[in-house]
């Protein structure tokens, strides 16, 4: 049984985080390789039954920022989970925090506020505290593990696992930051590079707009000398309809005459 936790440990790559689930209809220890992302995985996850509830727990990243649950398998310290029937992911993506997971349940339950976090240390009276019949009560619990409280994570999940009023058990953990640079990089390299000049259509069919169109490359309206000519035309415009006006509201004498007016004598 301890040879699924070994194999999760080192098939645990820098783009994902292992993942455990326990419920009771799992009745064997089943192992998934199968990308999933963190929608997926709370997808795949029984909604609880009537009267119980699904806890989550979310390890907190390490001091060097690697990735918390797969060095606890590499280390041997899960050992009663090994003992377990549970649904083992070794691949899971963009677990990013314990926020994003709360939103994603209650995205998935149809119902904001089905999903709460609780410390470790108050799990226990959470999940004994009774439901008032409200339609705000809580079904899911996400618990974030610091890093203090880790070592701890194996007999806690093995005590909650067996508790008659809990459903389903999420064991999972925050990305790595090596997880996090490399969802970065692939990003970047996804965006194309034409996306900041203007493609000029030099092809004899050009009345064309659409011909050989290429959907990674991107169109803008207008060049900047084009936009600088427009903006300076409009300047024209108003600077010429400005004077224009100016030099009409001048006004000069109606009559001239041939001779000058005498001296001292205005005209």
């Amino acid at each position: 049984m301890m040879r699924t936790c070994y194999i999760l440990s080192l098939l645990a790559s820098v783009s994902a985080t292992p993942a455990f689930v326990f419920h009771s209809s799992i009745k064997d220890q089943i192992y998934k390789s199968s990308d999933f992302d963190s929608r997926s995985l709370l997808e795949s996850i029984p909604p609880p039954e009537d009267g119980k509830k699904n806890v989550i727990f979310v390890l907190e990243r390490t001091d060097d920022g690697a990735e918390a649950l797969s060095m606890l398998a590499a280390a041997k310290k899960l050992q009663k989970i090994e003992t377990l029937p549970y649904e083992a992911h070794s691949h899971v993506s963009k677990i990013d925090s314990v926020t994003n997971i709360i939103r994603q349940v209650d995205i998935l339950s149809g119902r904001k506020g089905s999903a709460a976090s609780t410390p470790l240390s108050s799990l226990s009276d959470a999940l004994d505290a009774k439901n008032d019949g409200s339609k705000f009560r809580k079904n899911t619990y996400v618990v974030k593990v610091s890093q203090e409280n880790a070592g701890d994570i194996d007999s806690v999940v093995d005590t909650v696992v067996s508790r008659p009023d809990v459903s389903s058990v999420l064991l999972t953990a925050i990305r790595s930051f090596s997880e996090v640079k490399a969802d970065r990089l692939q990003k970047l390299q996804k965006k194309p590079t034409a996306n900041r000049a203007r493609r000029l259509d030099q092809a004899d069919d050009a009345d064309d707009a659409y011909n050989g169109f290429d959907g990674s490359r991107y169109y803008v309206s207008m060049t900047p000398n084009i936009l600088a000519g427009l903006l300076f035309f409009f300047f024209f415009v108003m600077s010429a309809i400005v004077g224009l006006g100016c030099m009409n509201r001048i006004e000069g004498q109606e009559v001239f005459t041939d001779k000058s007016p005498p001296v001292g004598r205005e005209a």
